[in-house]
């Protein structure tokens, strides 16, 4: 279900305040989840804001200095992490209309910088906007659906499978490396049955 456009304008509202503080402190990012997959056309949203970070030459004040406490809540222990290296996600909240960004750090792994260095800047609501590429949004869901088994995660795949003509060889190289290739094979193979 597509939330009202009183809710998706204010959460909309919220994403690009957010990504103008990121892009003014020089922090480059990709958004995922949700909001991605709204952006690539699923129609199905949950009010939550994922956006990938990467740390590299910035500090715990400059986090402090884009989102003032007078206008987000930030934990000081999940910032402590973060920067320890304890974790890789911590949530800030905006104070107006309480809306929770989950702000996530950019982690070491090889598939990590790949997916990364392979976002995609598309125009969104009158906006530039990094925001991960479909074909790893579907590894993302692939791994998703290994885990929970989740069918709301195999109709979003299906789903962006109809809607962008993906590159299928780097989905399936990925899947191999990740361990979702027997998903995505099956997958792919139900999905040519039913648009014959």
């Amino acid at each position: 279900m597509t939330p009202n456009n009183k809710n998706l304008s204010e959460l909309f509202d919220t994403l690009f305040t957010v990504i103008h503080k990121l892009d003014t402190a020089e922090i480059k990012y990709m958004i995922t989840g949700s909001v991605a997959g709204f952006i690539w056309g699923i129609q199905r949203f949950t009010q939550d804001i994922d956006i990938v970070i990467s740390t590299d030459n910035i500090t715990r004040d400059i986090i402090c200095k884009i989102f003032p406490e007078s206008e987000y809540y930030i934990s000081e222990t999940a910032l402590d992490n973060i920067f320890s290296g304890k974790e890789t996600i911590f949530n800030i909240i905006e104070l107006e209309n309480y809306d929770k960004i989950d702000l996530i750090a950019l982690d070491r792994s090889e598939y990590s910088k790949v997916r990364f260095q392979n976002r995609k800047k598309v125009n969104f609501e009158k906006s530039e906007i990094w925001v991960i590429s479909p074909e790893d949004l579907v590894l993302s869901k692939l791994n998703w659906l290994k885990s929970s088994g989740s069918e709301q995660q195999r109709n979003d795949i299906n789903a962006i499978v109809d809607l962008i003509d993906l590159d299928t060889k780097y989905i399936g190289d990925w899947a191999k490396k990740l361990g979702t290739f027997e998903i995505w094979q099956d997958l792919s193979t139900h999905h040519r049955k039913h648009t014959r």
